[in-house]
């Protein structure tokens, strides 16, 4: 058996290169990897599972496909499922494999990252009689369940509304469960609390602790005339987001903001990356859309970087922006408040005029200040944000925790 402080615990495959948890997690493991820290653990799915399952479910989906009952559609491609699986991935042989690996530790305090993991761990816990502390950390820039129920209403599912109460009701247990929550910040934390009513009653009773993000810092080796030669860009400036294409994130907002630069102005193009969503790019040929994209050569093109959120938790995006040194305007929200007041590195905005005038302000500004605000930005990632700041920072709340 080895012994450990902390199990970080994601039942997902973890991906530096993507968002939220996984991204979050990814980037933990290689700052305590660079500090050679001993005593944090990590389990995940492996991402030869998940690939496996996400083409099972994409085969079941063709087969039933021609179907034109959506109730009998939805029963053969469950089916198909489980025939495809060969009974391999029902909940209970899961669940099992990860107490299998969890059983390999001793430990006093676990770290989930998602509510339902939250819950099979509490699950683990009881039926071991293992008096761990249960962590709990989110990572969305809005309560979980909304996330969910957004999603199916973008793909017109008939269940919406009951897929919000179930994961409601998941988020609700998850929270209660928790000994402890970790949040970014207190801003960050904001986005729950104003949503999920019984949070704040909960918090009184729970500990909360706070752990500052980092990540790894973005490089390319293209020069910035040979990444917008890539692009067709031939203007002046270039304004970036990098971002999904969703409300929350403020993509529409976005679209506002470039509306009117882009009348205001001819020497200005946009270039977004991230995927594609709900929203339809706006039509201009000066808006440049990517989609899936590497970070490190997008920001290495921008003037400046346009993080627009309506609700933020603490945006990844942001401090890997800030690693490029690149100038960044955002909306005055969650942990962009935080990075703010944490650095004083970034403009923040509370209008789409505002926006536009910062924007106008900046491009019209004498190269020395522009210079200044790109040394500012990188000199925040170094003294806040690096993987090693992110892994002491994180070790130091687990010995606290322990004491």
């Amino acid at each position: 058996m080895t012994y450990v402080d902390n199990i970080v615990f994601f039942s997902y495959p973890i991906d530096i290169r993507a968002g939220g948890p996984a991204g979050y997690i990814a980037n933990l493991q290689k700052g305590l990897n660079k500090i050679d820290a001993k005593n944090i653990a990590f389990i995940n799915a492996s991402n030869t599972s998940f690939v496996r399952v996400k083409v099972v479910k994409f085969l079941a989906s063709i087969f039933s496909f021609c179907i034109p009952i959506r109730s009998v559609r939805s029963w053969v491609r469950n089916n198909i499922r489980l025939l495809l699986n060969l009974g391999h991935t029902t909940q209970w042989h899961i669940n099992n494999t990860y107490f299998k690996k969890l059983r390999r530790y001793k430990f006093k305090t676990i770290t989930c990252h998602c509510t339902p993991d939250a819950l099979l761990i509490r699950d683990f816990l009881n039926k071991y009689n293992i008096k761990a502390k249960l962590m709990l950390m989110s990572h969305s820039p809005q309560p979980p369940s909304e996330e969910i129920y957004e999603r199916a209403l973008a793909n017109q599912e008939s269940d919406a509304l009951e897929q919000l109460k179930y994961w409601q009701e998941i988020e609700k247990r998850a929270f209660e469960t928790a000994d402890i929550y970790i949040f970014p910040s207190k801003e960050a934390l904001t986005c729950y609390t104003d949503k999920m009513k019984y949070l704040p009653d909960l918090i009184q009773k729970k500990r909360i602790v706070y752990i500052r993000t980092g990540c790894e810092q973005l490089k390319s080796d293209a020069t910035k005339l040979e990444i917008r030669k890539k692009y067709n860009i031939n203007t002046k400036f270039v304004i970036c987001y990098i971002g999904r294409h969703n409300s929350i994130k403020g993509y529409d907002k976005l679209q506002e903001i470039a509306s009117c630069i882009l009348k205001q102005r001819k020497d200005v193009s946009f270039l977004i990356g991230g995927a594609f969503g709900p929203i339809q790019p706006l039509k201009h040929e000066r808006w440049i859309e990517i989609g899936r994209c590497n970070p490190a050569e997008v920001l290495k093109a921008a003037d400046l970087f346009v993080l627009p959120n309506k609700q933020t938790y603490f945006d990844l995006i942001l401090l890997e922006v800030l690693s490029t040194g690149t100038p960044c305007l955002a909306s005055g929200t969650g942990g962009n408040i935080t990075v703010y007041n944490d650095t004083g590195a970034l403009q923040l905005y509370d209008s789409v005029n505002d926006c536009v005038n910062n924007i106008n302000m900046f491009l019209d500004s004498d190269i020395n200040i522009k210079q200044d605000m790109c040394r500012k930005a990188y000199n925040a990632y170094l003294n806040n944000y690096t993987l090693e700041k992110f892994a002491n920072n994180y070790i130091k709340i687990i010995d606290r925790i322990e004491k």
